[in-house]
């Protein structure tokens, strides 16, 4: 699924290999939900790129750090450092 969402924000497309592969762990009707949420959350992001939005400088919360499951990427992603497991 990560092998998904990558593809397709990077080259806006995804090969064959990826959807079949995709759609044999999902099926069709998982795969359609997964490229809408991929959607939803791709929205907002382009709008806060487009009008280079930022944090506020008063922000008190500390970023999130996300888990990514999965060998090989079972390491934490540190958004505030970038460092760790991906994104990359």
């Amino acid at each position: 699924m990560v092998h998904y969402g990558r593809e397709s924000f990077r080259t806006h497309q995804v090969s064959q290999a990826t959807f079949d592969a995709a759609r044999a762990q999902c099926g069709v009707q998982g795969l359609t939900g997964l490229t809408n949420l991929v959607g939803c959350y791709a929205l907002p992001a382009f709008n806060l790129n487009a009008f280079r939005a930022e944090l506020p400088a008063e922000t008190t919360e500390k970023p999130l750090a996300i888990w990514v499951a999965g060998p090989p990427l079972s390491r934490r992603y540190d958004m505030a450092t970038q460092t760790g497991g991906v994104p990359r």
